[in-house]
């Protein structure tokens, strides 16, 4: 049969082999004598030769050569004989042509090489040891098996320690300038880091200041609160990034807080001008001012003068609506020393013939003082009189036939003077409150801004 035959060829083979090692491999002793002092010849390349290790290893392993020659013996007897055994298992269990015999071979060998490490280890660790106490041997194998762990571990942490290196910042360590009063939680800096790891975590140190947090995933820093240049002009953090190798970087970043002129200056001249005699001439200097702005220090200072005229209400007549008596300002006028406001009373309904209408006109008494009232509009029963107070006058109008007042749509119900008080200024407001209507019909009473500026007091 087919199995039969490459059996045989197997066996031929390997009595050829076991008789050209027998040539060329001297006898040797097969034990280490009991109570010795092992010996070996450092020059000796045995075991560098066969395994293809580092000098240092390979002169180690000669050292043991000769002790280790017996063993050496039996463990190749041992794996000539495994190798027939698998070879014969392989002939009978397989149906492979004669072509095929060379990979089957090559397996064999890895296997019995594989089975040979063990058993080689045990042999020799046995014929090695000295049953006196007085020595002891090391085997070939074990000091193999040592050296290459030793080498292999210090390999892998000295190329792991090499290749790994911690998170590197592409961001950089000044985060762009940022005005005061531009509001909180804005995003002040944005953190980038690359590592060797798959990801990158971002973290504050915890000497960050408190004002600041991040996103761990985008490293996004936000500022919580609304910067103030005066209290603090700059603040520092430090951003940690870390990969999933557990390996951290630093990146201390420092952000600045711009100053804007956001406080207005002081005015430190008094409130008096000099004093000057009437007809003294036009075109004179009367005051001079100065003012501090050392707080917020942005450049020259520049002065002018209110334009009270700027804020006084315009004169506006109203729109006439159904049921309604609308009574307003119709006209302003400022004397010609600046000491005096005059005004004007007028009335517009849309309904000629009511019983009358009633209301105060109130005034603020610290700005203003009642000279005259003139011009009342028949059918008054109150004409301006001052309430109890002094900042209020009282006006009033009926029939007391009824249906018949004012006799008209629109009428002029009086003309009021006021003199400006010194050193009074402005604006200020009248103000027109209802005191009676007609059954039916809603007051549309309109305030009035009068403009009072230092100028419209009188000097002495």
């Amino acid at each position: 049969m087919k199995a039969t035959t490459q059996s045989s060829k197997l066996n031929q083979k390997e009595s050829a082999a076991e008789a050209d090692q027998a040539k060329h491999q001297p006898d040797a002793p097969n034990t280490v004598p009991t109570g010795s002092v092992v010996t070996a010849d450092t020059t000796s390349k045995l075991a560098g030769e066969q395994f293809d290790l580092p000098l240092e290893v390979a002169d180690t392993l000669a050292m043991n050569a000769d002790d280790a020659g017996d063993a050496k013996k039996r463990k190749d007897k041992k794996e000539e004989d495994d190798k027939n055994d698998k070879k014969l298992e392989v002939a009978e269990d397989s149906e492979v042509e004669a072509n095929d015999s060379e990979a089957a071979e090559e397996q064999i060998t890895e296997e019995v090489a594989e089975e040979s490490l063990v058993s080689d280890e045990l042999e020799s660790q046995s014929n090695s040891s000295v049953a006196s106490g007085e020595g002891s041997g090391l085997s070939m194998t074990t000091l193999f098996l040592g050296a290459a762990s030793l080498l292999g571990a210090s390999s892998f942490y000295k190329n792991s320690s090499e290749d790994s290196q911690a998170p590197i910042f592409s961001s950089g360590a000044d985060a762009d300038e940022i005005a005061e009063n531009s509001g909180s939680g804005q995003v002040v800096y944005t953190a980038v880091a690359v590592g060797d790891g798959i990801s990158v975590t971002y973290s504050l140190s915890s000497e960050s200041s408190s004002v600041f947090t991040i996103d761990s995933v985008t490293g996004e820093v936000t500022l919580s609160i609304d910067p103030d240049h005066e209290i603090q002009d700059q603040y520092a953090f430090t951003v940690i990034a870390a990969d999933d190798s557990g390996k951290e970087s630093q990146q201390p970043v420092t952000l600045v807080i711009t100053n804007l002129d956001d406080t207005a200056p002081t005015i430190t001249s008094g409130a008096e001008a000099v004093t000057i005699e009437e007809n003294s001439g036009a075109g004179q200097q009367v005051y001079t001012v100065t003012a501090d702005d050392s707080v917020d220090s942005s450049g020259d200072l520049t002065y002018s003068l209110v334009d009270y005229s700027a804020v006084e209400s315009a004169i506006n007549i109203p729109q006439v609506l159904p049921n309604t008596q609308h009574v307003y300002v119709s006209e302003k006028t400022l004397s010609e020393g600046g000491d005096q406001v005059t005004v004007k009373l007028s009335y517009l309904v849309d309904d000629p013939t009511l019983t009358g209408v009633g209301f105060y006109l109130n005034f603020d008494s610290s700005v203003l003082s009642l000279d005259s009232v003139s011009g009342v509009a028949s059918g008054a029963i109150a004409s301006g009189s001052l309430n109890d107070e002094a900042s209020g006058l009282v006006f009033a109008w009926s029939d007391p036939f009824g249906g018949s007042w004012p006799g008209t749509t629109e009428a002029e119900l009086a003309t009021v003077t006021f003199n400006i008080l010194e050193g009074a200024t402005g604006p200020t407001v009248l103000k027109m409150v209802k005191t009676s209507t007609p059954p039916g019909y809603e007051f549309d009473g309109q305030s009035f801004n009068v403009a009072i500026s230092p100028l419209n007091a009188e000097v002495n």
